[in-house]
């Protein structure tokens, strides 16, 4: 894996945390605000491994 790719997938990994946090902590009925984000970062990094 190149320096290029680990930065990449830390990046990744650092904006789906905070998608994360963010989903846990929103007001009742808000929370599936965040899961076409969370989702789309999760098929990114996956494919970014398999790429890998």
């Amino acid at each position: 894996m190149t320096e290029d790719r680990l930065k990449e997938r830390v990046l990744l990994n650092r904006r789906l945390n905070t998608l994360r946090r963010l989903r846990s902590a929103a007001f009742p009925g808000t929370e599936t605000w965040f899961d076409t984000d969370i989702e789309y970062l999760e098929n990114k990094l996956r494919t970014r491994e398999g790429q890998a």
